[in-house]
């Protein structure tokens, strides 16, 4: 589970995020829908720590500044959006790609953490 409480950004001298509080619950798929410039993926980066930000933001109840680089990245996965993903690759292959090849999770693994909960979202 993610929680972040109270998160704000700057970047350049210009507000991003103001006081945005979430919570992420744990072993469901969460999307975050807005308009383009909104901070969805702004948000998304302070919780994989690629940004400095103001505020909390733990991972199950463990502070994300206080948690090694190794042990966030067996919690917490980012797919970059357009042309960061891999595009000989699948969005599936894509997500399960780190797991298997920094994390040296299976396959079978590393697709069942991918699909997650899929059933649950309410496609269709």
């Amino acid at each position: 589970m993610i929680k972040s409480k109270k998160i704000s950004l700057m970047l350049q001298k210009k507000t991003i995020l103001d006081d945005v509080s979430c919570h992420i619950p744990k072993g469901k798929i969460t999307m975050f829908i807005g308009n383009s410039g909104g901070g969805k993926t702004s948000l998304l980066k302070c919780m994989a720590t690629l940004y400095q930000y103001q505020g909390d933001i733990a991972c199950d109840g463990a502070d994300l500044t206080l948690v090694s680089a190794n042990e966030r990245a067996q919690s917490i996965g980012f797919v970059f959006q357009q042309f960061h993903l891999f595009g000989h690759m699948t969005v599936l292959q894509n997500c399960m790609h780190p797991m298997q090849h920094v994390l040296k999770i299976s396959k079978q693994k590393a697709q069942e953490k991918s699909v997650g909960d899929f059933n649950d979202v309410g496609h269709g």
